[in-house]
């Protein structure tokens, strides 16, 4: 009674207790069955589901700056065995981006392919553009150990990925999803060939949508929003050819031949050609090592994806997320001492 007086007479509203997480329309693999079917696509189900795979929608919840130690959360400052120091790179302190413990990881997702026990921290070295690779660390904190908070270290010009600490975030549901690639032209022009007259248009805009609060993936895969496959940008940077994704799309040399003819007069009389003679070595590799370069891309597993977000104040280039993938072999066995980072556009 004496509460409801309080807010009559100071206009003071009542705590409003969190919404439950909304579920994505591409839940289970009973709804991704449904839109094929909307979408007159039942001749390409199988190759769509053989492209298809389980994520975990991350949902931000309160503030987590008295989060008790080792407990799941985005940004703040890392929970770390006792003694230990703010990890650095060679571009000054490293960012924090959260820390997942497993055990309540499992328990709330059920997910196999993580390990069921240990405090994952992870952390980003420096971030520039989608062209350059960015240097990711994880430490993986057995179960039992002492922890403490690391206090922030002095000066903000010595964070290397971000200017400041971000914000501290709990994460208040993993909610199952399913991910199937929105742009893969190569694989859009087979289900295509499958099913000529399906609605391909808005199947693709149906595989975009994530509950209200999300701002991050678990597992399932990454990706870009131009199309560009990012374990490809990886995988070829690996083998000393970055940039060698671009002409992924490409089908044969006929077709490369046709994308050089492309020209356009700019207003200072000069003229543009985006396809040159030049990259004819880079598109040679791609049509004879396909398949290698395929296998190379998908060995490689996206474990988190963080959006930019405001409850974080994360922003990355033009509000863009980052991507961290692991080796599937590394995956496998708990191994977390080789992770790639990657972002788009900047």
């Amino acid at each position: 009674m004496l509460d409801r007086l309080k807010r009559l007479f100071t206009g003071a509203k009542p705590p409003v207790p969190p919404a439950p997480p909304g579920r994505p329309p591409l839940a289970t693999l009973d709804d991704l069955d449904a839109l094929i079917d909307r979408c007159g696509l039942s001749a390409a189900r199988d190759l769509i589901l053989a492209h298809t795979t389980p994520c975990f929608h991350l949902i931000a919840g309160g503030p987590a700056a008295d989060a008790p130690l080792g407990t799941t959360r985005l940004g703040g400052a890392p929970d770390l065995p006792v003694g230990s120091v703010w990890p650095a790179g060679k571009n000054g302190y490293c960012g924090f981006l959260g820390q997942l413990d497993l055990a309540d990881v499992a328990a709330r997702t059920g997910a196999a392919d993580l390990p069921n026990r240990g405090l994952l921290s992870l952390f980003v070295d420096s971030i520039d553009s989608a062209a350059e690779p960015v240097p990711v660390r994880a430490i993986l904190t057995p179960s039992g150990t002492a922890l403490a908070r690391l206090a922030a270290p002095p000066g903000r010009d010595d964070y290397g990925a971000c200017a400041n600490p971000l914000n501290p975030v709990q994460i208040s549901a993993f909610v199952p999803g399913i991910n199937v690639p929105p742009f893969d032209l190569r694989l859009y022009g087979q289900i295509e060939a499958l099913a000529p007259e399906a609605d391909i248009d808005a199947f693709e805009d149906a595989l975009w949508p994530t509950p209200p609060g999300t701002v991050g993936q678990l597992l399932g895969q990454g990706f870009d929003h131009d199309g560009t496959d990012l374990r490809l940008a990886i995988h070829a940077r690996q083998i000393g050819r970055p940039g060698l994704e671009r002409y992924d799309f490409i089908a044969d040399w006929a077709e490369w031949e046709g994308l050089k003819q492309i020209e356009q007069r700019l207003q200072n009389g000069t003229t543009y050609r985006p396809w040159t003679d030049a990259n004819d070595d880079d598109v040679r590799y791609v049509l004879d090592h396909r398949p290698a370069l395929a296998a190379g891309a998908a060995d490689l597993r996206l474990l988190i994806l963080i959006r930019s977000n405001k409850a974080m104040n994360l922003w990355i280039n033009d509000a863009d997320p980052i991507f961290l993938f692991i080796p599937s072999a590394r995956l496998k066995r708990g191994d977390f001492s080789e992770l790639h980072g990657a972002v788009t556009q900047g």
